[in-house]
């Protein structure tokens, strides 16, 4: 099999990808999100904008609205 080779535009884009999967999935599993439509926590209207220090921060697609969650949290505080 031949070796995989990316470049840094796509090894930031699939860490990128990667960082916000595992950032939704964590705010889902501390309940500051849901999967309840047209609840004003409904993940699907949150934009993961990255991370910074131990906080993943979300925006809101409606409102502009920024949550920041921290990585270790375990619930919703």
């Amino acid at each position: 099999m031949g070796s995989l080779i990316l470049t840094k535009r796509e090894a930031l884009i699939m860490n990128t990808f990667e960082e916000s999967q595992t950032a939704f999935k964590h705010a889902l599993s501390t309940r500051t999100f849901n999967e309840r439509e047209g609840d004003y926590y409904y993940v699907g209207d949150w934009m993961f904008m990255g991370s910074i220090l131990s906080n993943n921060r979300f925006k809101n697609r409606n409102t502009k609205e920024y949550v920041h969650i921290n990585k270790e949290a375990t619930h919703r505080a």
